[in-house]
């Protein structure tokens, strides 16, 4: 029998204009079943599970140097999707750690050892990663690297 695994969507949210990841959010699940079955799952959920996902403060520590439309060279929270990539692990960490926080804590109620749990993610947790483009009207669509 197969135990729950705590899998993870996760979307960046690239900004058209400048190109630079602003936002992350991300949603968990509970998936039970090999990992083909989970990557199915989770790539189907992804294409519209974005609307509940969380937003996560993981990128305002990060500034980027970009080239604004008057020529300008300034900074903006975020970063380029390839900078997301290099710093993926440590992304990964926070986005689990910020989620967690809100897990439910379960009573097992075993009648000679109640106790209560926790889920959580395994140190490799399993995830899909999705990037989706926002136009100026706030439209997001896949955006393919």
């Amino acid at each position: 029998m197969e135990s729950p695994e705590t899998c993870l969507n996760i979307w960046c949210i690239v900004d058209e204009t400048t190109g630079v990841v602003y936002r992350i959010a991300a949603r968990a699940y509970v998936l039970k079943g090999p990992d083909p079955y989970k990557s199915e799952t989770l790539k189907r959920l992804s294409s519209a599970d974005f609307h509940l996902a969380r937003d996560l403060p993981v990128l305002s520590k990060f500034r980027t140097r970009i080239v604004d439309g008057a020529g300008q060279e300034r900074e903006v929270n975020g970063l380029f999707p390839s900078d997301v990539n290099a710093m993926f692990a440590n992304i990964l960490d926070m986005v689990c750690k910020e989620l967690e926080h809100e897990f439910p804590t379960r009573l097992v109620a075993d009648v000679n050892k109640p106790r209560l749990y926790q889920m959580g993610f395994s140190p490799q947790p399993y995830y899909v990663l999705t990037y989706l483009i926002e136009n100026a009207r706030g439209d997001l669509v896949p955006f393919e690297q």
